[in-house]
Parts: C-alpha cells; structure tokens; sequence
C-alpha cells in the first residue's frame, strides 16, 4: 500500500508538472506571437527556419511564403559575401552575437522596398548545429521622428539664430555708440534688451548643444593647448558679467607652463559656464578665485571657487544632470536653463577629463575639472639656431630671416609693435623649418646666411608651390650688382629691396603693402545672406573699414564675382536657392585670386566642411569685435595675395 501510494504521488506530482510546464508553453507562446517585434531562427545553411506573427507584417511577406528563403533575402547586411551566403558560418558575426548589442540594417519587403530595421543577434550552438536568432524591430517610424526632430533643430537654428544675430548686433551697436551718445534712459533700456537677448541666445545655444551631444555630432578637435593664456582670456570676456552682478574674479594661483590636450572652444566653454555661475551665486561684492594647479595622474587643474550660499544636500546628487536646479526660491530667481554643467561634464569627460565640485553650506562652492597634460607647443631653441614655431591664431605672420641677433631683435620689436606675428630664423634651416610649419603672410629676406646663399633659398621658396606667391622683403647689405642681376634673371619676383642701415618707418610700410595693409581704398566684401536684418547689421558693423556689397542669393554672388573684384566672401549656408558652401569652388575660376571665405551662418560646420573654407562663425556665438577683427584679418591676408589674372 505504501509503495502503490509512492507511485500514486509521483504520477499526480508529473502531471501537475506536465500541466504546469504546458501552461508555461502557453504562455511564452502567446507573448511570442503577440510581440511587436519579429523574431527569426535561421538554421545552419543561413535558412529561415521559423517566424512569428510579428514578421510576416514587418516583411509583408505570408508565414509560408517565408519559410526557405535565405538571410540576404531578407537582411542584405547579414550577407558577407558578393554572392549570398550559403552557410551562417561564413558570416562575421564578432560584433553582433550578443543579444544586448543591437545595430541598425536595411530590410526587404516582399514587393522589393527597403526600410530601416533595428537587430538584436544571438546564437546558440547545439550538437555542432549553429542556429541563428535574429530579433527584427521596424524602426520606420523612428527615422520619420528623427527627421522631424531634425528639420525642427535647423529651424531652430536658422530662424532663430538670425534674427538674434541681428538684434544683438544692433544693440551692441548702439550701446558701443556708433549712432551717438544714448540719453540716459535709453542707454539703460538697450541695456536691459541686451541682457535678455544674451540670456535667450544662451537658451537656445545650451538646447542646439544638448542635441548634438545626443546625436554624437559634436566635434571635438584635441590639440595642446596652453590653459593659462585660455583663462587669462575668458576672465578678461567675462570681467563685464560679473562687475554687472557686483562681483570681481581674481587669479589667485597658477601653475607655470600648464598645456593639456583638449578644444580650446569647449574648455571656454566649460570655463565661462562656471565663471557665470560663481558670479551669479555670490553676494554682491565678493570675489571669485580661480586657480590653475597640477594634479594627480599627470593631469591639470582649473577650479572655481564662490563665495555664495552652498549645495544643497539633497541636490548634489542630480546637479550634473539635465534641467537639474535647486529647488529654493534664490536660485530659481538666479534663473538658466539647467543645461549648463549637464553639457560641461559630457564635454570634459569626451576630452578624457573629469569634472567636480566641494561644497559647504553657507561658505560657498567649488566647481573644477580636469584634463590630460601634454607637451608644451612653444618656440624652443635646436641645433644651429633652428626653430620650431608654436601654433598661432590666424593672424597677419611675418617670418624674418636674419643672422644677427641685434638686428632680428629690433625687427620683431618693430613689426610685433604694429600689430604682427612674428617668427625669427636665424639661417636658412631654420626658416625652410619654419616655412613647412605653416603659412606666413610676408617675409624678410637677409642675403647673407652662415649656412647657405639667401638667393638659393630664394629660389626654393618660389619653386614650392606653397610659397610661390608670398612676399618676400630683401633687408640685406648693399648687394652686389651680379646678385641683382641673378634675380632679375631668374625672374625671383621680391615685394621690395631695402639695404642696410635699415630705415624703420620705410621697412614699416613697406611691409604694410606687402600684407595687403596700405592697399588703396578699403578692402570689398562680397556678403551672401538672405537675412535683411543680419545684412543691415554686418554693413553697419564694418563700414568704416570695408566697402560691403551684400546680395540675397547664390545667383546674385555669381553675377557679383563674374563682374567686380572682392577681398573677402562672407557667407551663409542656408540659402533660398541651394547650400551657400557650393559657391566656395567658384571662387577661384570666377575671381582670379585665392581669396578668404568666412562662412557666418546659424549653424557649426563639421571639421570636414571647415578646412575648405577660411574660417567659420556661429552667428549666435560671435560678438560683433570677434567678427570685426576676424574680418580685418582676412582682407588683410587677401590683399597680400597677388592678383592671378595680372
């Protein structure tokens, strides 16, 4: 009895299993059936061996029809091989064999169209058989939001970025007095509309940076970088912020020669974000302390540190986080966009930094980051007097190529006095050095070298095509008659010919010419923009330096090159009949010179787009003295160029 009872018991518990185990079946068959998205199994030979529900909608295709068809009919990218792949052996599956990862793919329907699909891939081995899971998900939908989400961040961009550009500019304008003397009052209202026009272009900025981080589309281009000389100059761009808020920053500590690889742009970036907000949380009449230190792990140090009320507990957690703000009434009255120290921690984190704070109630915060040192990039002495030039902004270079020091000395003196950036090579290895490190605007030439004839030199710099058309002064001793005559010959085209003893004031100008400073009248800008106002604005801005012709469209810019001479093209990209950028190979065949192209528009170019143009402005992240002086820059640079159709 006791036995018959045992069997009794296991053949009730094996059913009550069975039961349980066929429910279970149940079950996952229905979630199965009733996924969203598809799955596959494909066998060995890469074959379809079984669907659910979900596939035959995503493909189009009957359950039947797809049983038999191969991996590549269905997901081209799953097909290795020109021809398709017989065996899912022979295809790589080393990056997509783990469910978790998922990558996107085209699929086929049945009718031959294409679509977006997102896959997750597993496999399982059993036996030696190899069978494939290949989990579908049609991401159509998908695509279709993010192309709205696209087309609404280019009109945020253009149609925002434009007309603030041209409100910001004209208030500048009248603040800065180019109209007269504001009254009082009015003085006091352009005031308050520029501060609020800044506040709303930072909104739109932080909103445009959010989404490219998210998107993976901002560039960062790491390089050494001297941090002092950065910091030195955010406080000085910021100093007017702060004395508007009552506060001062000072410099308290800075560690010599700090370089580290990162974007000079983003560290600006990083950097000003914490100087705007010290300032705004400190007490009327405090100071913010900013040092510069080394720290551990080979690495730099900038911190920021304020007097204002410290972190609340219960916030530090979340203050990196997007929209993230302290709930009390003082710092919602302190307004922003919680975006900022949100972009600055992914921004120093992709330049492989670190960014924190230290805090106390009631005794203030400190905000830092850290970023990789590196070498410094500084002029440093060689063998035989070479030289090795340090990375510059684009500026108006003169490179002087003279033995003596007394004399290369007073020359640099001279010329950096006027405004130039200059570069000493003390023999002829040295300046061939100098020249194949970049380019340089003008260049004085002594004939007599300790280490080969100046006129060899000469001749090689003519032959490259680099420096074929740069300037080139010869400062030299009274020279024989046989080595003018060897020039002459040799057609070894120089700007001018100066002898020693040097007269300072003739040497001055004629450099101004050969860098295209002295030309008669001013220099012609050529300005595309179909913005009326940013057009009204830029003219304003530069009148009293450069002539502006602006036009509306690419069609009028073609006219405009085919028939007059310009000095510059500035240039937006969103244009009404087509990308402002197709104009830039035109510019050449149409003007006859190499003439400098500033691309200013409401948007960034990739760093693909920007080498082939000049330079790049954003119109909301551009004072009007940056784009001035970046104008300046340029024309005097185009009118060095001599002309290609003389």
């Amino acid at each position: 009895l006791e036995g018959l009872c045992r069997q009794f018991g296991q053949f009730v518990i094996g059913k009550l299993a069975e039961a349980a185990l066929r429910t279970s079946e149940a079950r996952t068959r229905s979630i199965v059936d009733t996924m969203i998205d598809g799955i596959i199994t494909f066998d060995s030979a890469g074959i379809v061996e079984w669907v659910n529900p979900a596939v035959t909608t995503i493909f189009q295709h009957h359950s039947t029809a797809l049983m038999g068809m191969s991996i590549g009919d269905l997901i081209p990218e799953l097909d290795q091989r020109p021809e398709r792949a017989e065996k899912v052996e022979d295809l790589d599956l080393s990056q997509r064999c783990i469910l978790e990862v998922r990558w996107e793919a085209t699929g086929v329907r049945e009718d031959g169209s294409s679509f977006p699909v997102e896959l997750g891939i597993s496999e399982l081995r059993q036996t030696g058989d190899r069978v494939l899971t290949v989990i579908v998900r049609d991401i159509t939908e998908r695509r279709e939001v993010d192309q709205l989400k696209n087309e609404f961040i280019s009109t945020v961009s253009h149609e925002l970025r434009t007309p603030l550009t041209s409100i910001r500019g004209s208030l500048g304008l009248l603040d800065g007095g180019v109209t007269g003397e504001l009254p009082a009052p009015a003085k006091q209202m352009v005031d308050i509309a520029l501060s609020n026009c800044e506040r709303l272009i930072r909104l739109i900025n932080d909103i445009l940076d959010i989404e490219k981080i998210a998107m993976g589309r901002m560039v960062f281009e790491l390089r050494p970088l001297e941090l002092i000389s950065l910091v030195r100059q955010q406080l000085q761009s910021n100093q007017s912020y702060a004395e508007q808020l009552g506060v001062s920053f000072v410099l308290e500590e800075i560690v010599p020669d700090a370089w580290v690889r990162a974007d000079g742009d983003r560290v600006a970036q990083v950097f000003t974000n914490l100087l705007s907000n010290a300032a705004k949380f400190s007490p009327k009449g405090s100071t913010v302390s900013i040092q510069v230190l080394g720290a551990e792990r080979n690495r730099v140090r900038v911190s920021v540190t304020d007097q204002g009320p410290g972190i609340p507990e219960k916030f530090r957690s979340r203050i990196f986080n997007r929209f993230a703000q302290a709930d009390s009434s003082d710092s919602k009255a302190k307004g922003g966009t919680g975006l900022g120290l949100s972009i600055s921690k992914t921004m120093i984190e992709r330049m492989a930094g670190t960014i924190g704070f230290d805090t106390e109630m009631g005794k203030g915060s400190t905000f830092w980051f850290e970023l990789p040192a590196t070498l410094p990039v500084k002029p440093v002495h060689r063998e035989e007097g070479s030289w090795v030039a340090a990375e510059r902004e684009v500026q108006t270079r003169i490179l002087v190529c003279e033995d003596d020091a007394d004399i290369s000395t007073m020359l640099q003196m001279l010329f950096e006095s006027d405004g130039f950036v200059v570069d000493v090579a003390p023999s002829g290895r040295a300046a061939r050095e100098l020249l194949r490190s970049g380019p340089y605007d003008v260049m004085t030439l002594d004939l007599r070298l300790p280490d080969e004839d100046g006129i060899a030199l000469l001749r090689d710099i003519r032959d490259e095509e680099d420096t074929r058309e740069m300037p080139v002064i010869v400062v030299s001793a009274r020279a024989r008659s046989d080595e003018k005559s060897l020039i002459e010959g040799e057609a070894l085209v120089l700007s001018d010919w100066l002898d020693k003893p040097i007269d300072p004031q003739r040497l001055l100008a004629a450099v101004r010419r050969s860098a295209g400073w002295e030309k008669s009248g001013k220099p012609r800008v050529l300005h595309v923009e179909d913005e009326p106002s940013v057009s009204a604005m830029v003219q304003l801005l530069l009148q009293d330096e450069c002539e502006v012709v602006a036009v509306a469209t690419m069609e009028e810019a073609l006219v405009r090159m085919d028939l007059e001479q310009y000095d510059l093209l500035i240039l937006d990209v969103a244009l009404p009949d087509g990308n402002g950028l197709d104009l830039v190979p035109e510019v050449k065949r149409l003007t006859g010179k190499h003439i400098p192209v500033l691309v200013f528009s409401g948007r960034e170019l990739d760093s693909r787009l920007a080498q082939t143009v000049s330079a790049s402005l954003v119109k909301t992240e551009t004072s009007n003295d940056e784009l001035k002086n970046l104008v300046r820059r340029l024309t005097r640079q185009s009118r060095s160029v001599p002309d290609l159709t003389s």
